[in-house]
């Protein structure tokens, strides 16, 4: 899959499909889901594009937690 053809398809995806990827990712990697971290620019990184898993490793370091601390 071509960098273009995994832009067009996060493209495609609404923010609460987007955003429940964000939580899979977060609970899976830190134990705790976007509730649990300070506020972050959700619909700001989902409007640029971002891949879930990379808001959630953003988001993630931002608070300070990392996947061996769960």
């Amino acid at each position: 899959m071509s960098s273009g053809d995994s832009r067009k398809m996060l493209e495609d995806l609404s923010f609460d499909v987007w955003m429940a990827r964000v939580e899979d990712v977060l609970k899976t990697t830190i134990g705790f889901g976007s509730a649990d971290l300070p506020e972050w620019g959700w619909l700001l990184a989902w409007d640029a594009g971002m891949a879930p898993a990379r808001a959630a490793a953003k988001a993630a370091a931002q608070a300070g937690l990392s996947p061996s601390e769960r």
